[in-house]
C-alpha cells in the first residue's frame, strides 16, 4: 500500500492529536462525526471529522504524503518538458481543479505534472532568461562585450572570439 497524499491542514490536525491522543481515539473522532451535533469542536478534530475514513486509517498507519502548494511567483519544473517557469496564476475551482498558469506555458497545467524547481534550476532559469532579453544564447559572448574580470574585479573587452575552443 502507497501512502497516502493529504492537504497541509490535515496533515497539521493529524500531528496535533497524535500528540495527545491515540490511534483509536482520532479514528473514533472520524467515526463518531454525527455526535458531534451543533456544539462546537476545535480545528484539528473539526478536520479529522471531515476526513476520508480510508485516508485518516492510511495517513495513521501507512504514513503520508504532503500535498505541495502553490501560490503565484513560486517556481516550478513542468515534468513533462522539462521547463523551469514561475506561476503567474493559480485556479482551485471546480470547473479546473488544481490547475495553475505559469510564463513559461500557454494555458493551464495540472498541479500533477508539476513541483517546485530547485535553487540549482531557478538560478539557470534565471541565467537563460537574462541571456534571451538580450538575444543571446546562454553564454554567448561577442566581440564588443564588455565583461569584468572574477580575479582582479578589472572591466576587460572582448575583441575577439576564437570559435575553435567551447
Amino acid at each position: 500500500m502507497s501512502k497516502v497524499v493529504l492537504t497541509k491542514e490535515q496533515a497539521e490536525a493529524i500531528e496535533t492529536l497524535k500528540k495527545e491522543k491515540s490511534f483509536r481515539e482520532i479514528i473514533w473522532l472520524n467515526l463518531n462525526a454525527n455526535t458531534w451535533g451543533g456544539t462546537y469542536v476545535e480545528k484539528p478534530k473539526r478536520i479529522i471529522v471531515k476526513m476520508d475514513f480510508d485516508d485518516l486509517i492510511k495517513a495513521l498507519y501507512i504514513g503520508y504524503e504532503v500535498k505541495p502548494e502553490f501560490k503565484v511567483g513560486d517556481w516550478v519544473y513542468h515534468q513533462s518538458d522539462g521547463i523551469v517557469s514561475q506561476i503567474t496564476r493559480v485556479n482551485f475551482n471546480k470547473l479546473v481543479p488544481d490547475a495553475i498558469n505559469t510564463d513559461g506555458h500557454k494555458g493551464w497545467i495540472s498541479c500533477e505534472d508539476i513541483r517546485h524547481a530547485t535553487s540549482e534550476e531557478i538560478k539557470q532559469e534565471k541565467e537563460r532568461r537574462w541571456w534571451e532579453k538580450h538575444g543571446r544564447e546562454v553564454k554567448e559572448y561577442r566581440k564588443g562585450d564588455l565583461f569584468i574580470h572574477p580575479h582582479d574585479r578589472r572591466v576587460n573587452e572582448i575583441i575577439e572570439i576564437d570559435k575553435n575552443r567551447s
